[in-house]
């Protein structure tokens, strides 16, 4: 069980840290709503076969309602990523963007009564910590560069995502794990698909799914759901998702680390201790 559970964990730690790397990288070529709609097809093609096999039982009552809520958060947090990756640093975006758990936990504790013990106090209080000394530069003290920094939109990220998720634990006992990624997946790919059409003024065709660096959000989209399955796969077959969680809360190391061997992306010292103290942070959110 725990080996299972750790090759889990080590299989969403990489290919969640190679899609936000392509992400990035898509980013980077390419302007956000492509990049965006692509990202959330692929697992909604992918998952498909699941739901054709294994069937799916939908009602139509407030659980479906809850997802949808939170896959539109989750969108506005991947747009919002997007465009904090395609400023970089890739080091300083990825760590706090994947900070969300300490939002969803901090809601959690305010709205469902959630009990902190001594060690997830201890966390909240390390990443805290770290996103600011992550965030913090002679930029951040001007509210002009900061709005449109990778810090900011690195944050709003953060909050958006951790508000999906939260919505995301409502509901997770209703659904089978394939059933609830697919869903999320569908409403992220319809909300997709609309602000697409609302920023463009016009419906994507086959040529803009094949502009010329594509293939990073093609990239991106097939790592993060291989990520996502490996994950829930091996916590399903453990029964717990503490040491995968653990384990992969440490994807943005694996993002900074790809940064800099493939694009020689450099911290400053502070940085990089910022990033660590999160990664920390995290792993111990989990445990």
């Amino acid at each position: 069980m725990t080996l299972i559970a750790t090759i889990g964990g080590v299989f969403a730690l990489v290919f969640w840290g190679l899609g936000d790397y392509s992400t990035g990288k898509s980013g980077q070529k390419e302007d956000r709503p492509i990049t965006a709609l692509i990202v959330q097809l692929v697992p909604t093609v992918l998952l498909l076969p699941f739901l054709l096999l294994y069937g799916i039982s939908i009602n139509f009552d407030t659980s479906l309602l809850i997802v949808f809520g939170g896959a539109a958060f989750l969108i506005i947090a991947y747009i919002s990523f997007v465009k904090a990756m395609s400023i970089g640093p890739f080091g300083v975006a990825a760590p706090i963007a994947n900070s969300y758990a300490l939002v969803t936990l901090l809601i959690g504790f305010t709205i469902f009564n959630l009990q902190l013990s001594f060690m997830q106090g201890l966390a909240l209080f390390i990443i805290i910590a770290g996103v600011i000394i992550l965030s913090f530069d002679r930029a951040s003290l001007n509210y002009r560069n900061l709005r449109g920094s990778t810090v900011f939109y690195a944050i709003i990220t953060m909050i958006c995502w951790g508000v999906g998720f939260a919505f995301l634990d409502v509901v997770v006992d209703k659904f089978t794990w394939y059933q609830l990624v697919f869903l999320f997946s569908l409403f992220t790919t319809i909300l997709s698909f609309l602000y697409y059409i609302w920023v463009r003024r016009a419906l994507p065709s086959l040529q803009n799914l094949k502009y010329k660096n594509a293939k990073y959000a093609w990239h991106a989209g097939l790592l993060l759901t291989m990520g996502t399955v490996g994950f829930f796969a091996a916590s399903e077959y453990a029964g717990s998702v503490v040491i995968p969680a653990v384990i992969a809360s440490a994807a943005p190391l694996v993002t900074s680390f790809v940064a800099y061997v493939r694009d020689g992306e450099k911290l400053s010292l502070y940085k990089r201790i910022g990033a660590v103290i999160v990664i920390i942070g995290l792993m111990l959110l989990n445990m």
